[in-house]
Parts: structure tokens; sequence; C-alpha cells
């Protein structure tokens, strides 16, 4: 499954796919040049739609539909955080989380001193190389930066459905059926969805929400790299999701 999975990242996803199809447009260029040259003009067109704000939006928002968590759910016993990535930080002195995952760390501080619960923040080693669990440099982050302490670190999960499974565990045997779930807009519909398998109740609390709307076109269609980085995260949730349909969870 894990190799599935990076076969998929590196030659379906961006920009693995673009370099694939670069190779394929300089293979056809001596054979079939008009061919070539048209499959390079839709290469460099598939990339500037990409980086397009309007076109990273509407991917996000073709992951699932969520609103914004407003902490009304009385019946919430616990709030779970799922690791995204890590990175190398000479300046922590080692690895520590990366932006995506502390995004997420930023918005389940603001929920536990709102509502006083209980956090559990789950990921482990997704490589081999990997020196600590994504757990554990999630906790260094939560206490140092944050001020807050974990109830519990669920540091064996390599992908979302191991999330789900390992922290439905650890929560049952706590007494908890029920959770505020944080991790990003996009890929909250497959997390969900995992959990609810696990047996666990969730209460969606996403971050990094899709542009809702644009002041102009130059806002809309100008590209960006960040908008870039947000249409290849959509689209790996979406073969994701697509993944999750067919019965391979990952």
């Amino acid at each position: 499954m894990e190799n599935l999975r990076t076969i998929v990242n590196v030659l379906f996803v961006p920009p693995g796919i673009h370099l694939v199809l670069f190779v394929v447009c300089a293979a056809l260029w001596r054979l079939r040049p008009r061919l070539g040259r048209i499959l390079l003009w839709c290469w460099a067109a598939s990339v500037l739609i990409l980086c397009m704000p309007v076109v990273s939006s509407a991917l996000t928002r073709a992951t699932g539909s969520f609103a914004a968590y407003d902490g009304k759910d009385p019946l919430a016993q616990a709030i779970v955080v799922l690791a995204a990535e890590r990175r190398d930080s000479p300046e922590y002195g080692g690895d520590s989380i990366g932006p995506v995952t502390l995004e997420r760390l930023r918005l389940a501080a603001y929920w536990a001193r709102a509502t006083q619960l209980p956090v559990l923040l789950s990921g482990g080693r997704v490589r081999p190389s990997d020196t600590e669990p994504l757990a554990k440099l999630m906790e260094r982050a939560w206490r140092g930066e944050f001020g807050l302490q974990a109830r519990w670190l669920e540091d064996e999960s390599r992908n979302t459905s191991e999330n789900a499974k390992r922290s439905a565990a650890i929560l049952r045997n706590a007494g908890i059926g029920r959770v505020i779930l944080v991790t990003h807009y996009v890929h909250m519909q497959r997390a969900v969805a995992d959990f609810s398998e696990a047996g666990v109740q969730v209460d969606p609390a996403p971050t990094g929400f899709p542009t809702p709307e644009f002041p102009d076109a130059m806002a809309a269609f100008w590209p960006r790299a960040r908008s870039l980085e947000e249409s290849v995260r959509a689209i790996h949730e979406l073969y994701g999701l697509a993944g999750r349909a067919l019965g391979a969870h990952v």
C-alpha cells in the first residue's frame, strides 16, 4: 500500500506528472514534432492553470464542504489533531513540524483554551528514516510554543486511516466517543470518514479554507506559487478520496 501511495505521488500528482509529461514531449519532439509542440503547450498551460487562485480554490472545494467549527456542541469530549508533515530545521536543532502541521496546532490551541478539553496528537514515522514520530514533534511545539499539555500521543500511524484506527483505540480506553477533529479543509472529508468508520463521532474543525470569492479578475487568475501548492494538495487528496472509494485506505 505504501509503495502504491509513493508511485501515485511521484507519477500522477504535480509536479511529478509534469516531469513525466515533459519527458514525453521531449521524446516526441523529434519523432512527431507537431504532436510534441501541442503536448508542450498543454504542459505549460496545465502548470499555469494550477497556479491560479480561482483554480486552487475550486479544487479545494471539490474535496468536500465544511463550515468553521463554532464550539457550540456540548457533547465533544476531546480534541484530536492530525499531523501533516515535518521539516529539517537546523535552527531548532533537528526535525520539527512543518507549516501545515503548525496551522493545525494553532487552531487546536485556540479550541483547547476555549473548551478546556483534553487533546490527542496523532502522527507517527511516515518514512523509515524519520528519527522521531510526528506526534513527538507536535508535542514539543504544543508545550514550548503554545504552553499547553497534550493528554495523549498517538505516535505509530503512517497515514489517515491509521490515524483514525490508533486514535480510536486510545479514545475508547478513555471512555471517549465524540471528538473535535482538527485538520485541513482539504483533508477533512477523508479524515471524518476514517474516524467514523473507526467508531468515533466527529465534529469537524477545519483550517485552510478555500477563498470564498475574489475582489477582481486579477486576484482570481494571477498565478501564485501558493496556489500551485494548494492545487497540488487538493489533487493529492482527490486521489486519496478516489482510492478510499475503491477500498484503498491510505
